[in-house]
């Protein structure tokens, strides 16, 4: 059996179908126009062959009658047309109507977004969703690019779609830690003013990092009116990370380095290798097993050269994440001390002199007063021994004692010749004043423990003659000193300006003690020299962590890791390598290592709500919308009035 087709109803087609009833007023128009009067005819004879011609139109359809007459076609659309107008006819579709937004898409920039999971890098991909939700914007809505760096990096204000585009093509992931939650709230702050609808587009990794959980940040800028969408990138991979370094020459063996590591294991159990490299070349490796989720700890002890020097720890197969497999640790050149020597003439301060000329790191100048001194900037540490008190010329310890408030050390060695010197500026000075001369030997012994003393044994050293004294201030520090009831510093120091001035008691000479017969006597000196010699880079930190900023005293010019140079007083650290700082004269080198769990643990983050970058999609509900005809009926029915005015017109019937 056939089925009939099913038509759509009118009140589908027209908003107000019962107005096609006025199709009824065409009968009327068809009706005067047929019953119009009519000329009357008068017959002629002559006119009969004309009437035989018109029985044969008689039979015509009395359409053909009217239809040559233009006004009423005119009259006949301009009503249909009218009748049309009223229906309000309409046409329906499934269409996205939306409104302007104000859209804020948050990217994390962080070292864990540049791992290789997912083909490239994770920042790729971001950007590929980023791109998504930029080619669906309308002209009309605003557009702002934040990266979510350890610090939230503002990369475009408002700006539109072609300006979006333009930026989102020269982003590149940082060596930072992340902070997802803090960008969020930025991008809230960015969009409070607007009055278009705020929406919030969140594309990371969600793995742990610092300041706001991403969470808590939705739901605050929720609370502000904006809506946040998650997008999730990242499939989550095995990977192992350099957490911790540190490389230090030896405090005792200035020729040693030692060097430690940690290395975590977010992966299955496997051997993992360690290369330490200085200045590009393989110095030492160590292979360990790391149980999966553990750490182990590396160690090396390995010779140097006396030069400053970068070492670099390397994982050679550390994972999908590059960053994490380098670490740098910047170790200082052995500093050499510029000594100064006033001593007497013949064999005094012999042995003294001896053991400052078998030190590597000490540059030795020795003068006999009344020898002029040309400079005594020149020097770091000068050492007052057993100098004739009248060849030692007026003005010697003012200009001593200025070079040491500006960071030099003074060093006086107890001497007969001291006992003479009535020079009032290097008693105030010197940290401690002579009374008199102490009435037996005695044995030394340690007071304080201190960097100095490292390694250093008094046990069979006997102080034979000495001074007794007493304390010039209370900033002075005794070392150590004679045995007994009442025990004698014979070793004092204090802080002058930016220097040091030290006091020391006990005289190498075989009069005063045997000290020089002691294995203790070069070290302890060479310790000393080494405490009290002035360090210029000793207040600057040459290892860093990304995500953090590196003050400087001036404007300078520094150049990163990437090769790009920029000159500023405060560096913010956003890229692991080694940067170099340019200071009038010499150039200084600063490291930076990533050193973060959080940000080696490339698993799969977790977190609701989150889409997945690869099936994201931007969908939008779409909705009934009906077009209606009524205005452009009504505008074609006037354009036929208006030539139905003309018609009239011409005929003169207007």
């Amino acid at each position: 059996m056939a089925e009939a087709l099913a038509l759509p109803s009118l009140t589908g087609l027209f908003t107000t179908p019962a107005a096609l009833a006025g199709v009824l007023l065409l009968a009327p128009i068809l009706l005067l126009y047929l019953l119009r009067p009519k000329p009357k005819h008068i017959l002629f004879p002559s006119t009969m062959f004309i009437m035989f011609l018109e029985k044969h139109k008689r039979f015509q359809s009395f359409l053909q009658k009217f239809i040559r007459d233009p006004l009423l076609v005119m009259q006949l659309i301009i009503v249909t047309i009218c009748v049309l107008a009223l229906a309000n006819p309409y046409l329906s579709s499934l269409e996205v109507i939306r409104g302007r937004e104000a859209v804020a898409i948050v990217i994390d920039a962080s070292a864990s977004m540049k791992a290789t999971d997912v083909g490239g890098q994770r920042f790729g991909s971001a950007r590929a969703s980023a791109a998504k939700i930029i080619n669906d914007l309308n002209p009309a809505d605003t557009v702002s690019v934040i990266l979510a760096e350890s610090i939230p990096v503002m990369a475009l204000n408002q700006g539109d779609r072609k300006q979006a585009v333009s930026i989102l093509s020269g982003l590149k992931a940082s060596d930072t830690p992340s902070n997802v939650g803090d960008a969020i709230l930025l991008a809230r702050d960015v969009l409070a003013g607007s009055e278009a609808e705020n929406v919030i587009y969140v594309i990371s990794d969600f793995a742990e990092g610092d300041g706001l959980d991403p969470r808590l940040g939705r739901r605050i800028a929720g609370l502000a009116g904006a809506r946040v969408e998650f997008i999730q990138v990242g499939g989550g991979s095995d990977n192992a990370g350099i957490v911790s370094f540190r490389a230090r020459r030896s405090v005792v063996d200035e020729d040693k380095l030692f060097a430690t590591a940690s290395v975590r294991n977010f992966g299955e159990k496997r051997n993992i290798r360690m290369d330490l490299y200085s200045g590009g070349t393989l110095i030492g490796s160590q292979d360990k097993i790391v149980p999966g989720g553990g750490e182990e700890f590396y160690t090396f002890s390995l010779n140097i050269t006396w030069g400053e020097q970068v070492i670099e720890a390397r994982l050679p197969d550390g994972g999908h994440l590059e960053t994490d497999d380098h670490a740098y640790a910047y170790v200082k050149g052995v500093r050499v001390s510029r000594i100064l020597l006033m001593t007497g003439e013949g064999n005094k301060d012999r042995y003294l002199r001896m053991m400052l000329q078998s030190l590597r790191n000490v540059e030795l100048s020795v003068i006999v007063p009344p020898q002029p001194i040309r400079d005594f900037s020149d020097f770091d540490v000068i050492i007052l021994g057993d100098a004739e008190s009248d060849g030692i010329l007026p003005g010697t310890f003012h200009d001593i004692s200025e070079r040491v408030k500006t960071g030099a050390s003074l060093i006086t060695v107890a001497s007969v010749n001291l006992w003479s010197i009535n020079d009032p500026d290097l008693f105030r000075m010197m940290p401690v004043g002579l009374t008199a001369w102490g009435p037996n030997e005695s044995d030394v012994i340690i007071y304080e423990e201190h960097d100095m003393l490292r390694d250093v044994v008094f046990d069979n050293v006997v102080a034979r003659k000495h001074f007794l004294i007493v304390k010039g201030s209370n900033d002075t520090t005794d070392l150590f000193g004679t045995r007994g009831e009442s025990q004698v510093p014979l070793f004092s120091y204090r802080r002058h300006g930016a220097g040091f001035v030290a006091y020391m008691g006990l005289n190498s000479d075989p009069e005063w003690s045997n000290l020089y017969y002691s294995s203790s006597f070069p070290i302890f000196w060479q310790q000393m020299l080494k405490q009290l010699t002035p360090d210029l880079e000793k207040k600057n930190v040459h290892d860093y962590v990304t995500g953090t900023y590196m003050p400087l005293d001036d404007v300078l010019e520094v150049k990163t890791p990437t090769g790009a140079s920029l000159r500023t007083n405060n560096v913010f650290l956003d890229k692991a390598g080694v940067y170099e700082v340019h200071h009038p004269g010499k150039v200084s080198f600063v490291t930076v290592s990533l050193l973060n769990q959080r940000e080696s643990n490339i698993t799969a983050g977790s977190i609701e709500d989150a889409a997945d970058d690869s099936e994201f999609s931007i969908e939008r509900e779409k909705i009934e919308v009906r077009h209606q005809y009524f205005k452009w009926l009504l505008a074609v029915m006037l354009v036929f009035l208006f030539i139905e005015m003309i018609m009239y017109r011409r005929r003169g019937l207007i």
